[in-house]
Order: C-alpha cells, then sequence, then structure tokens
C-alpha cells in the first residue's frame, strides 16, 4: 500500500450545520489534511481511495467540528442518467445525522427537566439510543416531580395521575406510557430501541414539553379577551292609536 499527506492552510470557508448555533453557517477552515493511499489487491487490481479531514469552526459561535470527506474507487454508484460515479461520503464530528433542532424555547423549560432535556437531546446526536432512552425516561420523571405527583409509586402511576389531574390529555398520557416502555426497556433490559424510533420518541416529548411549559408562558403574556358584545334587544315600537273618525 502507498500512501500520500497532503497539508493545506488558509483555504475559502466552508457551510454546515452548526449545532451550537442550530442553523447553517460558515464555517473558517483552519486546517485541512488529505490522506490517499492505493491498495495493491493482485497484480491487475488496485483501490484507490481518499480521507480529507478538515477542522471547521464557525464564524458565529466560533464552535469547532471535524468534518471527514472520504470516497474510495471501489464504490461507485449509478446516476438518473445512467452514468457511473463515485459518491463522497461526509461525516462530522460530533455527528449532524441526529442534531435535529433543540425545541424552540428550551431555556423556558424548569431547570431540572432543561438540564436532562439537554442530556438526553446530546446522547442521541452521540449516536447513543440507550443513554437517550433513558434520559427521555428521566425527562418524564422530572415532569412528574414539577406537578407533585411523584409521590404515587410507579412512574405508570405518576403518568396516569399527571392525566387525573388535567396536567395533561388522556392522549398525550397514552403517548408518555409508551415512551415509559422505551426507557424501562433501556434502563432495566439495556436494550435499546433503533436511534429513529428513539428520535420520533424525542419528538413526541417536545412536544409535550412545549404545551406543559412553553406555550403557557407565552399565552400570559397576550393582551385579555375582549368582552363579547351583549346582542342589541330589539325596541318594540309602540303605535300610536288612530285618533276616532266622527261619523258624518
Amino acid at each position: 500500500m502507498s500512501e500520500t499527506i497532503k497539508i493545506q492552510e488558509h483555504l475559502k470557508p466552508a457551510t454546515c450545520m452548526c449545532i451550537a448555533c442550530q442553523r447553517v453557517t460558515h464555517h473558517d477552515v483552519l486546517t485541512s489534511a488529505e490522506i490517499a493511499n492505493t491498495l495493491h489487491i493482485s497484480d491487475d487490481y488496485e483501490i484507490d481511495q481518499s480521507d480529507l479531514y478538515q477542522t471547521l469552526r464557525c464564524r458565529g459561535c466560533e464552535s469547532v467540528t471535524l468534518r471527514k470527506e472520504s470516497w474510495s474507487s471501489d464504490e461507485v454508484d449509478i446516476d438518473d442518467m445512467g452514468r457511473q460515479y463515485w459518491p463522497t461520503k461526509t461525516e462530522y464530528f460530533p455527528s449532524r445525522e441526529s442534531a435535529q433542532m433543540y425545541m424552540a424555547d428550551a431555556y423556558l423549560l424548569p431547570q431540572e427537566i432543561y438540564s436532562i432535556y439537554i442530556e438526553t437531546k446530546k446522547a442521541l446526536i452521540a449516536n447513543m439510543p440507550l443513554l437517550a432512552a433513558v434520559g427521555l425516561r428521566a425527562i418524564i420523571e422530572g415532569v412528574c416531580r414539577f406537578y407533585g405527583v411523584d409521590n404515587k409509586g410507579t412512574l405508570a402511576a405518576m403518568v396516569s395521575a399527571l392525566a387525573a389531574d388535567g396536567h395533561v390529555t388522556n392522549a398525550d398520557a397514552k403517548v408518555l406510557h409508551d415512551i415509559r416502555d422505551i426507557g424501562n426497556l433501556a434502563a432495566h433490559e439495556a436494550r435499546a430501541h433503533t436511534l429513529d424510533e428513539i428520535k420520533i420518541a424525542l419528538r413526541a416529548v417536545e412536544h409535550l414539553l412545549n404545551g406543559a411549559f412553553v406555550m403557557p408562558h407565552y399565552t400570559k403574556t397576550l393582551p385579555p379577551a375582549r368582552p363579547k358584545k351583549l346582542p342589541q334587544s330589539k325596541q318594540t315600537q309602540t303605535q300610536t292609536p288612530l285618533p276616532p273618525v266622527n261619523p258624518p
């Protein structure tokens, strides 16, 4: 195997998703190193492959990301026109595959729930579904403590108490029970659902948190509802009697 290393500096800025800024931003390319090698499989067959490593720094928050772009002559694909091409695989560290947007205004969550939510989200971004599933269960427990129903014994009873006290709807309680089962499987049996299933479960939890904590905060700032106008009562019109007609 033969190998070459190429170092580059002062490259043009790159554009990619920033986890901290939660949007696509411009990044300065601090360093760039390309490692190319050729694998000699046989006398008449070789495989060329290349890995490009770049250190990126967001121009907004200055957080640093490692980007890896790799391709191999042995990995061929076909485009829509039927032509062969060699696709480039791009990876980011921390991973962007699970880096969905954090829920809007997450800072409005109670501090305990906010901390658990952020750690759960980071576990999902790091592609750790087992830890993320445990985090989902912990979020539910935090919600139960916030509403004072954590003295009901089991977590199942706590979730049912949330619905009985009117903090969540019966439909939301059913979703929480399903997510509780996901967390129990991870916490007690060390078995996790797939990463996509955990993503869906977290989105459901974000929806519930938004309805329980974020939206009530903003509804308090709305102006008071205007009093309804009462329908105007119909005025009874009195007819003046006609004077009697004198007989001729």
